[in-house]
């Protein structure tokens, strides 16, 4: 476990997190509530006390941004180091993430979005047997999401889709009628709409044993969205191409590698010894 802005963040591989999710899925397990944090969460929740204190006491934090991956990087080669060293090192830091990923502690160096993880479980002959629900989204989304996932696993056990709003409390109902196991959560665009929603309900909901919050990824699955190419992901450069293809998210882009870079260098700054 590491953490960034005080968020505590998992350094467990992806197929370490699906054997977890499978542990959890025994009916003497506890109900696992799985977030997927990037910049931009980490920076909302410095300034909302209430998702900063689900993030710290109530999830399981995957690292769903390169800016995460490099911020650890970075705190981690500047201990105990002077403050002209850590604002030298800033930029030898972005660019050894950016052209050379072998300087990654080998249990930190790859993102675990929620549209990877959810491709994962679904398309996983273990895990997607067990009864599977989709919230959020807009209309039809995650009816597409269904079909689009079944046509490549067609055991996938997708038992209901709905795209009730965070306020309609009816969907509590729905979701136990279901008895659904998995439940994935996507209310983008407000981190605290979403982990709000599953914070508030998670103890109604009768036989959920798995519940992530996987944001924008049914429009990804939809096929609503294309995604950045592989190699931009690597490289850490998905916000490039989110840039040009989606240029409405202007400013959540610039807080997530900008301010999101500036934070990280002040809290480094003013922690010296650490």
């Amino acid at each position: 476990m590491i953490k960034i802005l005080d968020i505590p963040i998992t350094d467990l591989a992806e197929h370490e997190v699906l054997k977890l999710i499978a542990k959890h899925l025994f009916p003497f397990h506890k109900k696992l509530f799985i977030a997927t944090p990037n910049p931009e969460i980490i920076l909302a929740s410095l300034k909302t006390p209430l998702l900063n204190e689900i993030l710290k006491k109530e999830t399981f934090n995957v690292p769903d941004g390169a800016g995460l991956l490099w911020a650890n990087y970075y705190l981690q080669k500047t201990i105990g180091h002077s403050k002209l060293y850590k604002l030298l090192f800033f930029p030898i830091s972005a660019i050894f993430f950016t052209f050379n990923k072998k300087v990654l502690p080998q249990n930190f160096n790859k993102v675990i979005t929620g549209t990877d993880l959810m491709k994962q479980i679904c398309l996983d002959p273990h895990l997607s047997k067990h009864r599977i629900y989709l919230l959020g989204g807009k209309p039809g989304t995650a009816e597409t999401v269904k079909e689009n996932f079944l046509s490549l696993n067609s055991k996938l056990n997708i038992v209901e889709t709905s795209a009730k709003d965070p306020d309609d409390e009816s969907s509590i109902e729905d979701i136990n009628n279901s008895k659904a196991q998995i439940l994935f959560v996507a209310y983008g665009g407000s981190p605290l709409k979403q982990e709000m929603w599953i914070s508030n309900h998670l103890s109604q909901l009768k036989h959920i044993k798995i519940v992530i919050g996987v944001g924008g990824a049914f429009d990804y699955h939809a096929n609503k969205i294309k995604r950045a190419p592989g190699f931009m992901r690597r490289i850490g450069l998905e916000w490039l191409v989110r840039l040009f293809t989606q240029p409405k998210r202007i400013k959540r882009i610039f807080n997530a590698v900008f301010i999101f870079t500036f934070k990280i260098i002040k809290f480094n700054l003013q922690n010296q010894n650490k």
